[in-house]
């Protein structure tokens, strides 16, 4: 598998947690960005961009996904 392809499985995989979770987690951490790493939530965040650098620095590019905790959800993606 090239490593594009498990980058982009990464994020799905993520991404449809922080879908699914969204709810529990906007109760929880309301108005946060939130950073996930294989399906948990590994950083709560005040903006989108410390979440970004923080999940950069210990994750590398593409391996995370961000989203802000809201009702409405919303991933803002992974990054790659």
């Amino acid at each position: 598998m090239a490593l594009d392809q498990q980058i982009t499985e990464r994020q799905e995989t993520d991404s449809l947690w922080l879908e699914r979770e969204m709810p529990s987690l906007a109760t929880r951490y309301a108005g946060k960005w939130l950073m996930v790493h294989k399906e948990s939530v590994a950083g709560v965040f005040d903006s989108a961009g410390e979440a970004y650098r923080e999940g950069t620095r210990l994750f590398g590019i593409g391996e995370f996904v961000i989203g802000e905790a809201t009702d409405v959800p919303a991933v803002v993606g992974g990054f790659h």
